[in-house]
């Protein structure tokens, strides 16, 4: 980060019903399903807060935590979209959230517990959340990091790269987590 600016680059990929494949590794320990009880959340917000950056001061992410809560139960509430965990003996252990406009689904925030990686959740969380979202959608968009392994997972499952996203975000003085975004550009692959 130079000049407190962030300069990140993801890969935006889709998959149609008929592309979506069984992951390879299938972990049957594992119960998806969305979060419906106030004990869900509050496992939601405890996984959000341990799992987050480390760049990202804990009182700073706090109340960030709590507005982006308020906002995906809001959407839920109307009938946007919903969120899902991945539970393991009644522990969440994963969480992603899908919602939609129109015909098409956005999945947010796919996250596994640290503790919990490398035992195939995400490919079972992603895999089961997208055959519940082709329900309602003719097309799932994931955007993930170029430089992390997870647009792998997603590839793996079906999901090709359709477009390219570049942006550029500036902390607040202070290190402060809400960012501006300063610009955004899109481009297909080559």
């Amino acid at each position: 980060m130079q000049r407190g600016y962030e300069y990140m680059e993801c890969a935006v990929l889709t998959a149609k019903q008929s592309e979506l494949l069984k992951p390879q590794k299938v972990n049957v320990d594992v119960d998806v399903r969305t979060l419906q009880s106030e004990e869900d959340w509050r496992a939601w917000y405890e996984l959000e807060l341990q799992e987050r950056d480390v760049d990202q001061p804990k009182e700073e992410n706090v109340a960030f935590l709590q507005g982006v809560r308020d906002m995906y139960r809001s959407m839920i509430a109307a009938g946007r979209g919903d969120w899902f965990g991945a539970f393991q003996q009644g522990e969440l252990v994963g969480s992603v959230g899908l919602f939609f406009d129109e015909r098409i689904g956005r999945f947010q925030n796919v996250l596994t517990k640290s503790s919990h990686r490398s035992r195939g959740i995400c490919h079972t969380l992603v895999h089961a959340v997208a055959k519940a979202g082709f329900d309602r959608a003719d097309i799932l968009v994931m955007v993930a990091d170029e430089n992390y392994h997870a647009a792998r997972i997603y590839e793996s499952l079906g999901f090709q790269p359709s477009e390219r996203q570049a942006s550029l975000c500036r902390r607040n003085v202070g290190g402060s987590q809400s960012s501006e975004e300063n610009g955004e550009k899109t481009s297909r692959p080559e």
